[in-house]
């Protein structure tokens, strides 16, 4: 095989995976979920990359064209730096933002397996704020807020959930834990999570 067939194919082999690849990551950024393991998902990288080739079809035909080239050589690099680099970030965005229509997500598979994932995820993008009962397997209730800096695990690892400050409830309402650090629940210890949304004003540990 000659340089130029192999350094052809190469850049062949390239516009298929460089564009599948930064497809695949721009996904799993957005959408929570397993680890996926790049070793074992080359086709399914080659596959999103054919998609991304196939949309981009006739306007790759235009760039790569020799009179567009000699007449626009800065602009051919500027076409291809988009269609292996920008397009490859805007397609997922558009694929969850297609299935975030309510017809279509009634229709379709979840992007997200999980509630808790699901919930979660939401509420830190939003920013909402509530409280929480934690029912232990144990027996024991806590209670706790979950605000600005509370955290909950999402994708494959195991679930957690970090809640910045534990009340207790007495005569009726909710009394902020002395020098409250949080409390931190691992997966095994947590049965049940109730939740209920708290307002700006109701924000005092008083509720």
């Amino acid at each position: 095989m000659s340089f130029d067939s192999a350094f052809g194919s190469l850049t062949l082999l390239l516009f298929f995976l460089v564009p599948g690849f930064i497809s695949i990551k721009v996904y799993d950024l957005l959408v929570p979920g397993e680890r996926r393991d790049f070793s074992k998902a080359i086709l399914q990288v080659a596959a999103y990359g054919a998609i991304n080739y196939a949309l981009l079809f006739g306007a790759f035909l235009k760039v790569m064209n020799p009179h567009f080239a000699k007449e626009n050589p800065h602009a051919q690099w500027v076409y291809l730096a988009c269609m292996l680099l920008v397009a490859p970030i805007v397609w997922p965005v558009i694929s969850l933002g297609f299935r975030s229509i309510p017809f279509v997500q009634k229709r379709t598979v979840p992007a997200v397996a999980k509630p808790w994932d699901d919930f979660f995820f939401t509420s830190q993008k939003t920013g909402e704020k509530f409280w929480v009962i934690v029912h232990l397997r144990d027996g024991r209730k806590v209670v706790g807020k979950y605000g600005e800096r509370s955290f909950a695990s999402t994708g494959a690892v195991p679930e957690q959930l970090y809640l910045e400050e534990l009340h207790e409830l007495r005569d009726g309402r909710l009394h902020k834990v002395p020098a409250t650090k949080g409390g931190l629940f691992v997966q095994g210890s947590i049965e049940m999570l109730e939740l209920f949304a708290i307002s700006e004003e109701k924000d005092n540990g008083k509720e």
